[in-house]
């Protein structure tokens, strides 16, 4: 019997200006993959009901462990402000209805201020910054057996060129929305 995958989430929902292109969690997807694990990506960029679309994910694949991506913590409109925390623990908390594997988040919005995150968003363990190096760790921590951190900080993340978007994603949906693909010059 194979070993159960690692489910990875985009949960950016936000379409304006336009949609983006999850690149941090598909520069993930690939590392993880190099590193041997079975991954799956859930985009739920454009769906219309997330917390259904991962509960369904998390019944077909059967993960091990499930990873949230969070790009931003708000819109960053101080005219019409959004707050995704709310939006992302829902999502965490619609996964432990379906499972009782370790979650985890990483990404941008988390980097920002990964404890409260945490605590706001009802995982266990928070990745601060790139989590090429960091997941696959504590993956193969939770597959041991090993309790995870609350949090774990990765500084340094391996130059690698832009990732396989078609591999992970559907990417015709950006397409037809006139994503333009972001190119990252540096990790800030």
């Amino acid at each position: 019997m194979s070993p159960k995958p690692l489910l990875l989430v985009n949960t950016n929902q936000e379409v304006s200006p336009e949609p983006v292109l999850p690149i941090g969690l598909l520069r993930v997807a690939d590392a993880c993959a190099a590193a041997g694990l079975d991954v799956r990506v859930l985009d739920l960029a454009f769906v219309s009901k997330p917390e259904a679309a991962l509960q369904k994910a998390i019944g077909r694949f059967q993960p091990a462990m499930i990873g949230f991506g969070v790009r931003n913590l708000d819109n960053a409109d101080a005219r019409e402000p959004r707050f995704y925390v709310p939006f992302v623990a829902g999502l965490v908390r619609a996964a432990r209805e379906a499972t009782g594997v370790p979650m985890v988040a990483g990404g941008a919005g988390i980097s920002i201020s990964p404890e409260a995150c945490r605590e706001a968003l009802g995982v266990d363990t928070v990745v601060a910054g790139p989590g090429e190096e960091a997941l696959p760790a504590l993956f193969a921590a939770a597959a041991a057996g090993e309790p995870l951190p609350p949090l774990r900080r990765s500084l340094a993340a391996p130059f690698e060129p832009a990732p396989h978007f078609g591999r992970w994603i559907d990417i015709a949906p950006y397409r037809r929305r006139g994503t333009s693909l972001s190119v990252q010059s540096r990790r800030g």
